[in-house]
């Protein structure tokens, strides 16, 4: 009698995802790659379980072994590639979806997996982060334009690390092999959670707005569409609030969207382990839309730019 076998290749095999961050980085187009599934990258987040949350990945010993929530070890070296992945690239570059859409999985570029393994492992709330990162910038309007000062880049650096691409606000400059923050545009999630007070929250008649204007030229539903577009701030309806819009084209797209209600953080897409508030990180809005119906999506490409370089940077 035979019986079916299942690949058992584990994820935290020693040098499997240091392996996985070597060619992406070398330019191997992604079909071959051993890119990870989504049931593998699900359990990233039990790698971030077990040490002290203070703890700067970077400066982790290559040999070091870390115990995972689930009682598998993983390398200090394997541990700080894939941070590194997530940090500089989108989830389709290392993650195979195949005929998942992105936007509706369970390890879209919407979760902080990182984070997630402390939330869901240790108790930590995501909000104690953007507290955490509060302490390092400076933000406010002066006649409804909006302004940003930051203390740190470091130490907004460090939480990036755990927040990866899609939500992060600084941004490896392979050409200076720096790490740097756009003080102008291109905000991220940190920069933007520096925002805080009801003058600063979109209301309804926003984020119809962010949604209609910022669709821009892309085709198809704001459910399912990446791109967005920035929005003109000449000719405002009254209802509309000006200093919300002056936010909204200072950040990049992926916070555009996730004030717009937009791509995974549609109502019918989003998720509770997902960041969805900028304002309070644990926080889920109140969902605009009270539709019945799913939509599909495209997943994201990455416009980062970002080459083989700053190893330095991540350690390793």
């Amino acid at each position: 009698m035979k019986f079916q076998t299942f690949n058992t290749d584990d994820v935290f095999k020693p040098g499997r995802l240091y392996s996985l961050l070597e060619q992406i980085l070398e330019g191997l187009p992604a079909k071959e790659c051993k890119r990870l599934t989504p049931d593998e990258l699900a359990r990233i987040p039990s790698a971030y379980a077990t040490f002290e949350p203070t703890t700067y990945i970077p400066e982790i010993e290559d040999d070091t072994i870390i115990k995972t929530a689930n009682g598998k070890e993983i390398t200090g070296k394997d541990l700080k590639a894939i941070t590194m992945l997530m940090y500089l690239k989108p989830r389709s570059a290392y993650c195979n979806f195949a005929r998942e859409k992105q936007m509706t999985s369970a390890v879209a570029g919407s979760i902080p997996l990182p984070l997630l393994g402390f939330k869901r492992f240790r108790n930590i709330p995501y909000d104690t982060w953007r507290k955490k990162a509060l302490e390092h910038i400076i933000s406010g309007s002066k006649e409804g334009i909006p302004y940003i000062k930051v203390k740190s880049t470091q130490e907004l650096f460090k939480i990036d690390l755990l927040l990866g691409k899609t939500l992060s606000s600084t941004y490896y400059d392979s050409t200076e092999d720096t790490v740097k923050l756009d003080l102008d545009k291109n905000w991220g999630l940190i920069t933007l959670s520096s925002f805080m007070g009801d003058k600063y929250r979109p209301k309804a008649p926003d984020v119809r707005l962010f949604r209609e204007k910022g669709l821009g030229n892309y085709r198809g539903h704001f459910a399912s569409i990446y791109g967005s577009a920035s929005i003109g701030t000449n000719k405002l309806p009254g209802t509309i609030n000006k200093e919300a819009v002056e936010i909204y084209n200072r950040c990049n797209t992926p916070m555009r969207l996730m004030l717009a209600q937009r791509w995974a953080w549609y109502g019918m897409h989003r998720s509770s382990d997902a960041i969805c508030d900028f304002q309070d990180w644990d926080n889920i809005p109140k969902n605009l839309d009270n539709m019945a119906g799913g939509f599909t999506g495209l997943a994201p490409s990455d416009a980062g730019g970002v080459n083989s370089g700053g190893m330095g940077v991540f350690g390793l």
